[in-house]
């Protein structure tokens, strides 16, 4: 799901999964694992305001022309359907739980842990479905997630010493998300070791005038920096 939607088997094989609309049902199920999503709602996930009368069995159909893989793993009920994820590697469901594990770690110890997440990262959610506004929510959630494991890795070089790369990293960091406090105060702390004084000191009124123009105020984090 971290870049195009596919499935491999155990043999590392692509599976073909069919039609865009069969890779959206698998997208919003696997999006949501071992939850059942009533089957109106995935009606409402391919077709919006406009279904055709035959919808609901135009759904049955998508589900049970999956391949084996992932077929077995979808439980059907009265209540719709389910994707269940015992015995599957689905790597939304693994990079959340990477990325969670970081968090809570100490920079240093995190820093393996978040370059595995890191590694699991192909490319932007959901990719190869055009622009089903039915996943955006989703795939918000998951790109913020992204950003956050490349702050937690920004710090943990800074942590194990990296700290050439930990400035390079956060400045492209906060070219590319200037409202994103923790990096502007790990890019101060990594001009600051590296000697680079008045960079710093420049990093983080650049940080302010920022946030400022967004009316923010800096936080903890980026005045323990700056003193």
């Amino acid at each position: 799901m971290l870049g195009t939607v596919e499935v491999i088997d155990d043999d590392g094989r692509v599976v073909t999964i069919g039609s865009p609309k069969q890779r959206v049902v698998l997208a919003v199920l696997a999006s949501r694992v071992s939850t059942t999503v009533p089957a109106e709602g995935l009606v409402d996930h391919l077709w919006g305001d406009d279904p055709p009368r035959t919808a609901l069995a135009s759904l049955r159909t998508y589900v049970s022309r999956l391949r084996p893989v992932p077929r077995d793993h979808l439980v059907r009920s009265h209540r719709g359907y389910a994707l269940d994820g015992a015995g599957l590697e689905i790597d939304v469901v693994r990079f959340e739980e990477m990325v969670g594990d970081a968090a809570r770690r100490p920079a240093a110890e995190a820093l393996p842990v978040i370059e595995r997440a890191l590694a699991i990262w192909r490319g932007p959610p959901f990719a190869g479905l055009g622009d089903p506004g039915s996943l955006r929510g989703a795939a918000v959630r998951f790109e913020e997630l992204y950003r956050a494991a490349l702050d937690i890795r920004a710090a943990g070089l800074l942590a194990t010493g990296r700290v050439g790369e930990a400035i390079a990293a956060a400045e492209e960091l906060v070219a590319e998300a200037p409202l994103r406090e923790g990096v502007w105060a790990t890019l101060v702390a990594a001009l600051t070791a590296s000697g680079r004084v008045a960079e710093a000191l420049r990093a983080y009124q650049r940080a302010v005038e920022v946030l400022a123009e967004a009316g923010l105020e800096p936080g903890e984090a980026l005045r323990k920096a700056e003193a």
